[in-house]
């Protein structure tokens, strides 16, 4: 797991690893799905152990991920942690891991 804070929007980027061997265009639809599931499972895993309060989810992109605009986030959650509400996208990254964007609101 990388981390790194944007000092311009305040934002704390965290970055996992890919679970399996990169993606790549020749994959089909299935085959993509699964890569980029199991690395959103990861992820979310990884978000569930950071120790917040409170968890409301505010969107979900994750039924067919594959076939999705890759820009949108495939979960985004509101969360709080020491009276601070903050909100936390999970992105997918292009060939492998994911992008979690922790922002405060």
């Amino acid at each position: 797991m990388m981390n790194a804070y944007n000092t311009e929007t305040g934002n704390m980027n965290y970055f996992t690893e890919p679970v399996r061997d990169g993606r790549s265009f020749e994959d089909g639809v299935e085959k993509m799905n699964e890569s980029i599931l199991a690395d959103f499972h990861i992820a979310v895993e990884w978000l569930l152990n950071k120790g917040y309060e409170s968890y409301q989810e505010v969107q979900s992109n994750t039924c067919n991920p594959a076939q999705q605009n890759a820009f949108l986030p495939l979960r985004e959650y509101r969360v709080i942690r020491n009276g601070h509400a903050k909100t936390v996208r999970i992105y997918q990254r292009f060939l492998g891991g994911c992008w979690i964007e922790e922002r405060k609101m």
